[in-house]
């Protein structure tokens, strides 16, 4: 199955995430390492460019692999249950 026709949809869903991540998460004293930039979105592209075409030749299977992605680059980095559950509520959104 092709999925190159939802490429454009994985960009805006990655860019639109990026977008209410850092209006979300911002530094604190306490949360300093709340800190996001574009590196974390090209590292988001860079996780599914680094797998091949078989491995998701299923929209399905692009889409867990960027849900996979979403919480290896955004939500790994947050400290809380309450902020998890947060990201969780940002990503379903």
């Amino acid at each position: 199955m092709n999925v190159s026709k939802h490429c454009l949809n994985i960009v805006n869903a990655s860019v639109e995430l990026y977008r209410r991540v850092t209006s979300t998460f911002l530094a604190t004293s306490t949360k300093f390492h709340y800190m996001f930039s574009c590196t974390d979105l090209s590292n988001l592209f860079r996780g599914i460019c680094q797998c091949t075409p078989k491995q998701y030749a299923h929209p399905l299977k692009l889409v867990r692999l960027w849900l996979h992605e979403c919480y290896r680059v955004f939500c790994d980095r947050l400290t809380s249950d309450i902020d998890v559950e947060l990201f969780d509520d940002v990503l379903t959104v």
